[in-house]
């Protein structure tokens, strides 16, 4: 009877003990998602100057280990899981006009650093009488191509 005991106590130890450890891998899967999300939120300067498609491949990847034990999450990680995945579509569409804002700036840059001859700074400073004809010749073949 003592060895039928011990092997229920340790049967049923062993069972809850799996059981813990899937909850708090769960826990740790959904807590690991949640800080990236947070993570990129709130300090999303320091991610401009990376791929978008690198960001959301990890993303993608910290979502899926969430997902993989979403029956053991409580309704309370259920309604933060939806704020965070409203949270990173915020964070992707913030990215993409920030991103978008510094392309056409370096575009902006590159323009004006092109439309003048070399030598020619851009607040026209350094046009003389000698030089004024190769700067308009330079501005007009700029212009034309």
């Amino acid at each position: 009877m003592k060895k039928i005991l011990s092997i229920i106590v340790i049967a049923f130890g062993s069972v809850a003990f799996v059981a813990c450890s899937n909850d708090k891998k769960a826990e740790k899967n959904y807590d690991d998602f949640k800080n990236y999300v947070v993570e990129h939120r709130d300090s999303a300067d320091r991610y401009y100057d990376k791929e978008w498609t690198a960001i959301e491949a990890e993303y993608n990847q910290k979502r899926q280990n969430a997902e993989a034990k979403i029956d053991n999450w409580n309704d309370e990680m259920r309604a933060e899981y939806a704020s965070l995945q409203s949270d990173w579509d915020s964070f992707k569409e913030d990215f993409e006009s920030e991103k978008t804002r510094r392309d056409n700036l370096l575009k902006n840059e590159s323009m004006e650093i092109d439309i003048f001859p070399a030598g020619i700074k851009t607040d026209m400073k350094s046009v003389t009488a000698s030089n004024l004809l190769d700067v308009h010749t330079h501005f007009v073949d700029y212009v034309s191509a």
